[in-house]
């Protein structure tokens, strides 16, 4: 009975630890750092005076999208969970997990901009660009792809 009982309770623990492992997010700190804080006042304030923004809605923008960007952490969790393997698991897979952090940022920015009645794709996408530039190097890299190696 004693064996029984150790026995049940190494598969248990087992168990548990093998789902501890597979719900692990193994995503950098720098794509969790881009998920919440991208939009950053100072370089979104540049960015819309680069493009003729009128001054009175840059809070208002601002607002809009730290208010919005607080769902970016769930948007791109449940992105990549319907995708097999989920890229912010182990093993991490940076491809594709930057780009979901990259389209919900920019999906998000598109909308709210949108809602402020600025709608010229290719204004907003050169902002969103200069956005990121503003970043420190170590976010940039976050979002720049490992070039594949070549087979030998």
């Amino acid at each position: 009975m004693r064996k029984f009982l150790m026995g049940i309770s190494l598969f248990l623990s087992s168990l548990f630890s093998c789902s501890s492992l597979v719900a692990y997010d193994a995503s950098p700190p720098c794509f969790r750092i881009l998920e919440s804080n991208y939009f950053e006042p100072g370089a979104l304030y540049q960015a819309l005076s680069l493009h003729h923004v009128i001054q009175s809605q840059w809070n208002l923008i601002y607002q809009d999208l730290a208010k919005r960007s607080r769902d970016i952490p769930k948007i791109v969790k449940d992105k990549a969970s319907r995708l097999s393997p989920n890229p912010l698991q182990d093993p991490y897979n940076k491809d594709v997990a930057v780009q979901i952090l990259h389209d919900a940022l920019y999906s998000l920015f598109v909308d709210v901009l949108r809602i402020h009645n600025i709608t010229n794709e290719s204004d907003i996408k050169n902002m969103f660009d200069y956005i990121l530039s503003r970043k420190p190097e170590a976010l940039q890299q976050c979002f720049i792809s490992e070039p594949k190696s070549s087979p030998r």
